[in-house]
């Protein structure tokens, strides 16, 4: 007997509800923190979010650096061996999952032996492709994983389509079901014995004790980018657009113009003026978008420190030159030992 999980039913949908507002609308409560979000985020590809990419690059890398990949011992000499040969041929792929574990949330991983290549196999199943997990109502234990993606796939060098697989994965069988193809060939469905019984491994991130999946490093901070995005578009905006404007004081206008040798006020280019003639009551004054920019830059400065406290990962850490908060980072890098200690 199993207990029924499914993605669109239980609270660990990472679809989030808007809140009904009057007065200020919060365009941040529209953001879902999804795999387009965060795989788009991490690679700065998410359109709305782009001026605060490179902010987004470290709280997920840096962890994943000071972790390291694990090392497994054994007191047999032949076993230490094979362990050290996995070690090694599936070193890249552990910190790709180490990463998009941080960044998506959840990342499941099915290891199976390929008898083909005969070698140890681990296949990378997204989040967004595994749309039901059933528990054994007794133990808890995952028993059956549902999985169903869309691809492209080949036949043969002429022909190609797109096809959905939905595959179902239980401790004894695997069971392969082409649900839609635009393939002129149909292709067979199969029940196949899993000989390992090994389901797909769910790799969570942050999650409570009741959830099978997890949740992205990048929740804690999105709206916070998506902040610093829009204040620093507002900035550059103002500094493309913002020309130095030229107030003039004077009783007549056309006789200060007359005396400058300008017949006009659409004459005045204020860049290449280098002298202006005024007579006794008159002056000139240039301003300059200086308010508004500082104003710009104190707003990001206080964003970003939210961001930095956000995610745990001290100020050193984001590639930049730290002056006179030693102190501070030095208690941060403590809480990122413990953090990388916990991802560990």
């Amino acid at each position: 007997m199993g207990l029924f999980f499914n993605r669109t039913a239980t609270n660990e949908n990472k679809t989030r509800q808007r809140r009904m507002s009057r007065g200020v609308v919060d365009w941040t409560e529209s953001i879902v923190v999804d795999r387009d979000v965060t795989y788009g985020l991490y690679h700065n590809e998410y359109n709305g979010m782009k001026l605060a990419g490179s902010l987004a690059y470290a709280p997920i890398a840096v962890p994943v650096w000071f972790m390291g990949l694990p090392v497994p011992e054994s007191d047999d000499e032949r076993v230490q061996q094979m362990l050290n040969s996995l070690t090694e041929d599936f070193s890249t792929l552990m910190q790709q999952i180490h990463t998009e574990c941080h960044r998506d949330g959840t990342i499941w991983v099915w290891p199976y032996f390929s008898a083909e290549k005969r070698k140890l196999m681990w296949e990378i199943i997204p989040d967004t492709s595994i749309t039901t997990v059933m528990r054994d109502i007794k133990t808890g234990d995952v028993s059956k994983i549902i999985a169903e993606e869309q691809m492209s796939i080949s036949l043969d060098y002429m022909t190609t389509g797109n096809v959905v697989r939905k595959r179902t994965f239980t401790r004894g069988m695997i069971k392969t079901e082409w649900t839609q193809s635009t393939l002129p060939i149909p292709l067979e469905n199969e029940i196949l014995p899993n000989i390992a019984r090994e389901l797909p491994i769910h790799f969570a991130n942050n999650a409570d004790a009741s959830e099978v999946r997890g949740h992205s490093d990048y929740e804690r901070i999105v709206y916070d980018l998506k902040n610093y995005h829009d204040i620093e578009l507002a900035q550059s905006e103002t500094l493309a657009k913002f020309r130095p404007k030229l107030i003039i004081n004077t009783k007549q206008a056309s006789t200060w113009l007359a005396n400058n040798g300008y017949s006009g006020i659409s004459d005045i280019d204020v860049s290449k003026a280098d002298l202006f003639l005024n007579v006794e009551g008159e002056s000139v004054e240039i301003k300059f978008a200086d308010n508004a920019y500082q104003a710009y830059e104190s707003a990001l400065k206080r964003t970003f420190r939210k961001i930095v406290e956000g995610s745990v990962v001290p100020e050193i850490c984001w590639g930049i030159k730290v002056e006179g908060n030693l102190a501070s980072a030095e208690e941060q890098m403590g809480l990122l030992l413990l953090f990388v200690e916990d991802k560990r």
